[in-house]
């Protein structure tokens, strides 16, 4: 090899070894870039915001946990909702709301931390629950029916659509998600508030138009029930004159001077409520199933089925424990109408609110 042609090759590998640093310094510096820019995503409003939704489409509850203030949410969310059950009903005076104010203030720490424990619940096992047992949230025990307060929510009925955009502001982030309520088929976009907890994620700390969300998917809501209610009220009036006639006849036949109920009396029970009671209860749940009913309606139709099926089941406990002189089956009847006459309520505050449209009813 010459000297010249030498040289070439000397300054080829130079030029080569140039190129390839650049190029590493390229990449590097592309690299470095791209790390930059995932650590301030990963700690970005969008990222929080992303990871929650997933977290709620899985269900993974320690990632909701990182980053929803579940607490947070509810409380505020207790606020709207019981603003908006009283706020609009023109039959209040002032002093009367003044006075329900305080009195949901006053039993918000209990409302809050029971309704966290049933959303964690569902977080759990995908599906909704209800207070059980000694739960003071069970019944009327702090004065209203948390199976209405519940229901009236709407928590039950949001799917939830798509993540929108997010803003930072300053110390704080406004999002926004696309949800359904699923009733309805009614789409809105809820937007939330986001802060920064003392670990430094961005935590969802509120639904900032919820009370807007209520006020839009309520009436809709209450036209659907209001038709459905319209279209049953005669099959239901004719069979409470059934039912009315029947608990008389009922009542005569358990009539007894001694307090205990003779063999021939137990006899014509079994007869009445096997020939009668029963039949009548399933006739009129037949006639019920056969009235279409359209969006939110169907809860109420459900509920409807739901109340028929422990009204039966509840007769055909008792049949059996005067049959078998059981305590036990005249305990487990009575347990059962407990359940359907609580069913009942619930579909009764459905009905009224549904008839008041705008009007709120105060629980």
């Amino acid at each position: 090899m010459d000297e010249a042609t030498w040289k070439m090759h000397v300054e080829q590998r130079k030029k080569r070894r140039q190129r390839e640093r650049m190029g590493m310094i390229g990449f590097l510096a592309f690299a470095a870039a791209a790390i930059i820019c995932y650590m301030f995503y990963i700690s970005s409003p969008e990222y929080a915001m992303k990871n929650l939704f997933d977290g709620i489409k899985e269900r993974d509850i320690d990632t909701i946990e990182k980053y929803a203030d579940i607490e947070k949410i509810t409380a505020h969310g207790y606020d709207d909702l019981t603003w908006d059950l009283f706020a609009h009903d023109e039959k209040l005076t002032d002093d009367t709301k003044v006075m329900f104010e305080k009195f949901y203030v006053k039993i918000k720490p209990q409302v809050v931390d029971g309704t966290c424990n049933l959303i964690r619940d569902y977080l759990n096992k995908g599906q909704w629950g209800t207070p059980e047992a000694e739960n003071i949230l069970k019944g009327r025990q702090l004065g209203i029916d948390y199976d209405y307060l519940l229901d009236r929510s709407q928590l039950m009925n949001i799917e939830l659509l798509e993540v929108m955009e997010t803003e930072k502001e300053g110390n704080t982030a406004s999002g926004s998600v696309k949800v359904m309520d699923t009733t309805t088929q009614t789409v809105y976009t809820l937007r939330t508030r986001l802060e920064k907890n003392q670990n430094g994620d961005w935590q969802v700390t509120a639904v900032t138009n919820y009370r807007d969300y209520l006020n839009l998917v309520t009436p809709i809501q209450n036209s659907d029930i209001a038709k459905y209610s319209s279209d049953t009220q005669d099959i239901i009036d004719k069979y409470n004159n059934i039912f009315d006639t029947q608990q008389t006849r009922f009542m005569t036949l358990t009539r007894s001077s001694s307090g205990s109920l003779s063999k021939e009396q137990r006899d014509s029970l079994i007869a009445y409520v096997n020939s009668d009671i029963i039949p009548a209860l399933e006739a009129r749940q037949r006639e019920l199933n056969a009235v279409e009913a359209s969006g939110a309606a169907k809860h109420m139709k459900e509920l409807r089925q739901q109340s028929s099926e422990l009204a039966v089941e509840s007769w055909k406990h008792y049949v059996k424990g005067l049959e078998e002189g059981s305590s036990s089956e005249i305990n487990q009847s009575t347990a059962l109408r407990k359940r359907m006459l609580n069913i009942d309520r619930l579909i009764d505050d459905i009905r009224k609110h549904s008839v008041t449209s705008d009007k709120s009813q105060v629980i």
